[in-house]
């Protein structure tokens, strides 16, 4: 891509950008798929074919053609990439997290919902609360990585919460359980929330600013927990 115009981003060395057109284009990859974004329909119809004879070996049973998807909604990752709307993207995994919840109601059969992921106790742990089963504890893991995967991309609401139960994969107790039963049903009553990122003229120019936090006392083994 350098040979041809294209210049990294210093801040993420998975996107590429050039001026064509007097406009930009944005290339953005993450491993073999990669996101093309011109204002001109001619420059992303170039650019695809600049990767077809780029990179394209076409095998005799047909595979190694390169599949190209267009349109403003896209799915992916067990995301939906919503670009209808002029200035913004809304991004949501309502599949996502109904497969979630869905495959949990074998463990809760509620159909409780939850205003809020996590309670005021979340941090607190108590050392005599009883030990989850073996097969309770794989379930919690796999709930907290599932939710993990969520709350990177679509769902950052349940963040401090999943930073949380994610401390505790490896000897989960009974109070954690129901921490992560208040979680799933938060989720339960918001499946249908998205992620909508939008800007303007005026907050392009403005600095953006972001505060990560790191507690040292939380828990009674002195850990860090970041939040």
């Amino acid at each position: 891509l350098l040979i041809i115009g294209f210049e990294l981003n210093p801040y993420d060395p998975c996107v590429a950008n050039k001026m064509v057109g007097g406009s930009q284009m944005m290339l953005c990859w993450h491993v073999d798929d990669m996101k093309i974004s011109h204002k001109e329909v001619y420059a992303v119809d170039d650019m695809i074919l600049w990767l077809r004879h780029k990179y394209e070996v076409i095998m005799s049973d047909g595979e190694g053609k390169m599949t190209v998807r267009r349109g403003k909604v896209h799915d992916y990752l067990g995301m939906t990439l919503n670009f209808l709307v002029l200035g913004e993207v809304k991004i949501d995994m309502v599949q996502y997290i109904e497969s979630m919840v869905n495959d949990f109601h074998a463990f809760d059969e509620s159909d409780k919902t939850a205003l809020t992921p996590a309670a005021e106790h979340l941090f607190q742990v108590r050392d005599d609360a009883p030990k989850l089963s073996e097969k309770l504890a794989r379930v919690f893991h796999n709930f907290a990585a599932r939710g993990l995967f969520a709350t990177k991309r679509a769902r950052p609401g349940i963040h401090t919460a999943i930073a949380f139960l994610t401390t505790r994969v490896r000897e989960p107790d009974e109070d954690d359980w129901k921490k992560l039963c208040r979680m799933m049903r938060y989720l339960r009553g918001t499946k249908n929330l998205a992620l909508t990122l939008s800007g303007d003229e005026a907050s392009i120019i403005k600095d953006v600013e972001w505060w990560i936090d790191g507690a040292h006392t939380v828990h009674s083994n002195m850990c860090s927990q970041t939040g």
